[in-house]
This record gives C-alpha cells, sequence and structure tokens, in this order.
C-alpha cells in the first residue's frame, strides 16, 4: 500500500525479503525529517537527484495500513537494504528522486488567516524565538514566504511534509 507498491520491485531485484502486513497497526518509529532541500536543477532519465538536505529524527507512533512492508536488517543482503533505504547512502532511493513528492507542499494557508495566527503564535516565546532565527536567516524573505512560515510551524500544517516514509522500529 502507498510507497510499498513502489519499492517492492527494487527489493525483489536484491534479493531482500519483507513481510506484507495482514492488518492495520500502530508501532512507535523513528523517522527521518529533511529539512533545506535543495534538488539538481534538471533531471536525468526521468530522475531529479536530491543534492542536499538537512536530516533529523522524529519518533512518534504512527498507524500502518495493512499492506505495508516489514524489512528486517536480518537478512543475508542487509547491506544492500541499508544502501537502497538510507537517505544518506550514495545509491539510495531517495539520493535519486525516488522519494521527491514527500518535498511538495501541497497545502497552505490563506493570507488572511495566516496574518491573525502569525499575531497569536508570536505570543509564544519559543516561536517568537525561532522566527527571529528564520528572519535572521531569509532576510530577504517575501511576505508570502514569511506567513507560509508560520503555518508551516503550526498545528494546520501538513505533518508528512518532508518526512521519510521509511520507519525503524527496534
Amino acid at each position: 500500500s502507498g510507497w510499498a507498491d513502489k519499492i517492492i520491485p527494487y527489493l525483489d531485484i536484491h534479493r531482500i525479503s519483507y513481510k506484507i502486513t495482514e492488518k492495520d497497526s500502530t508501532i512507535d518509529c523513528s523517522f527521518y525529517k529533511f529539512s533545506n532541500v535543495k534538488l539538481a536543477s534538471g533531471s536525468y532519465e526521468g530522475c531529479q537527484r536530491v543534492n542536499s538536505y538537512d536530516i533529523s529524527t522524529v519518533i512518534r507512533k504512527e498507524y500502518f495500513r495493512k499492506g505495508s512492508l516489514i524489512i528486517s536488517t536480518k537478512q543475508p543482503h542487509y547491506k544492500i537494504l541499508i544502501h537502497l533505504l538510507e537517505p544518506d547512502a550514495p545509491a539510495s532511493l531517495l539520493t535519486f528522486g525516488f522519494f521527491n513528492a514527500i518535498f511538495e507542499q501541497k497545502e497552505y494557508g490563506e493570507t488572511y488567516v495566516l496574518e491573525s495566527l502569525a499575531r497569536e503564535m508570536l505570543k509564544n516565546n519559543e516561536i517568537k524565538t525561532k522566527f527571529e532565527s528564520f528572519k535572521a536567516n531569509n532576510p530577504k524573505a517575501e511576505s508570502y514566504e514569511i506567513l507560509n512560515w508560520f503555518y508551516l510551524n503550526s498545528n494546520y500544517s501538513d505533518p508528512y511534509l518532508n518526512l521519510y516514509p521509511i520507519g525503524k522500529s527496534y
């Protein structure tokens, strides 16, 4: 389901074993969260490479639908598995643009709503400090970019934007 259907052919080619879940479940996992993603200016053979990014780890309970994949690293081809699915690996699926859809912001806030949201959010000292840092690092930011920063840092933003769709469970 979802990304599983796209990943399976690569796993099969490399003889990596996996299990397909038979029911929905919720699992504690760690995920990679990306920021400052820079894509290549053009594509090569239909793939737009990911040139650079910053990465952090997010730990959360995640709902997995029936048909999701469980892949153990305890298998003969685990090194290939790591090269395919660890983002920093030079030949990873992420590096070759396989997961670029996670970097596309599909939801936005209306400016008339974001202006009042921004005023409300700035009452929080932690948000205010983060915003001051954003302004210092982006002195030429235009008004919509500034308002979008508030949207992206609000409870209304898409929690899956820039979130790697592969979790690790230990």
